[in-house]
């Protein structure tokens, strides 16, 4: 079998060693006791028969086929529609016999607003109001995005500590909020809130907002600023997500005295163009998984500029092996600190999920790890 290339199907695939069914019981062992070993049980499997090579990226097609038991089964999927359709069994019994999903796209809540489709999984910010002002509805689902701008450390000006916390502490967050998010500071649940480091569920929020201020930043200068323009890269599809706030990273550096030129690249091609940039705007879901090792690890999937750090990795790796949760909180706590100081990351904001659902779809739950978790339940109504 192989695991699904997800953070948490990398951390099962160090951990696990082995699995053993008798009289109907799996038992499962990992390389030693994990404060989260039950998360890792949840990865997508598929046989490894289906692969001559390594496993492969999370993009390929044959991960749209993956082994399990669920109420429905994938009648298409395209890079815009997926429809599932119903697969009764003696675990489950689902209400809907064709369930329409679209993903984020500019014409996906029109869709939705005309009756084509059921669901729509992630809803732009432009678009919620829209939603919310028909008779369909808007569920938030979890996890949120976190949002930042990944620095190239080995760029020669960025390579200073001193130039990546000038970089940092010249932003004002609270503008690029009002700007891309449209902040009420009156909604009890703001879709988007600040951060100042990566958003772990054992990283309460007196430790994740050490360096958030309320706009004090307007109005510094860089005292001594790169000779030539910092390359910003974005993947251009996020302009629907976050509109403005590409604009508004470019005039606030520029203001501070740091020449910054932005290019848009698009979405099908920013995999593969992304590391050419000096600093790069990007967002991270994670899954129930909180490791952060694919990201800002040595060698990780995504880790874009190579970032590579010893006491990073130490840290990472600590948590990585806590038997206890109070262990792998320290670890959390620790990395957090560290990444304040040394800034390969600038951490703007964090920002929910929300999906439109169709007025007709009623008993619908979104669970917070697994989007379709209870999806047995849902059924149209007129």
């Amino acid at each position: 079998l192989r695991l699904g290339p997800t953070p948490r199907g990398d951390r099962a695939a160090r951990h696990l060693t082995g699995c053993e069914v008798h009289d109907g019981v799996a038992h499962v062992s990992f390389t030693h006791r994990l404060h989260d070993a039950r998360d890792l049980l949840f990865v997508p499997v598929l046989p490894a028969h289906l692969f001559d090579g390594p496993t492969p990226g999370p993009d390929h097609l044959e991960w749209r086929k993956p082994v399990g038991l669920g109420a429905f089964a994938v009648t298409s999927w395209t890079d815009e529609e997926l429809v599932l359709r119903a697969a009764p069994s003696s675990i489950h019994g689902p209400r809907l016999d064709v369930l329409r999903v679209r993903a984020e796209g500019p014409d996906a809540v029109e869709q939705l607003l005309a009756g084509e489709v059921h669901v729509v999984v992630d809803v732009p910010l432009p678009q919620r109001p829209l939603v919310a002002a028909s008779p369909h509805a808007l569920r938030v689902r979890d996890p949120r995005q976190w949002w930042y701008v990944a620095v190239d450390t080995q760029h020669p000006w960025l390579s200073q500590l001193e130039a990546r916390q000038a970089l940092d502490t010249v932003l004002d967050r609270e503008a690029l909020r009002q700007t891309s998010c449209g902040h009420d500071p009156a909604d009890r649940l703001p879709a988007c809130e600040l951060i100042s480091g990566p958003q772990l569920p054992s990283s309460p929020d007196y430790d994740r907002r050490l360096r958030v201020d309320d706009g004090a930043a307007a109005g510094r200068r860089v005292a001594t600023p790169p000779t030539t323009p910092l390359r910003l890269g974005y993947d251009a599809g996020i302009e629907r997500a976050a509109p403005g706030l590409v604009a508004g990273l470019v005039a606030q550096w520029t203001a501070a005295g740091v020449p910054v030129v932005a290019e848009a690249v698009p979405s099908e091609a920013w995999s593969a163009r992304r590391d050419r940039y000096d600093l790069v705007v990007d967002r991270w879901r994670a899954d129930a998984s909180d490791d952060l090792q694919p990201l800002l690890g040595t060698g990780g999937r995504h880790n874009v500029h190579g970032w590579s750090d010893p006491r990073t990795d130490e840290l990472l790796a600590t948590w990585a092996v806590a038997e206890r949760d109070t262990d792998a909180r320290d670890a959390a706590h620790a990395l957090h600190a560290h990444l304040a100081e040394q800034r390969p990351l600038l951490y703007l904001f964090d920002l929910d999920g929300r999906s439109g659902m169709a007025a007709s779809l009623r008993n619908t739950a979104i669970a917070p790890a697994e989007y379709y978790t209870d999806v047995d339940g849902w059924e149209l109504r007129p």
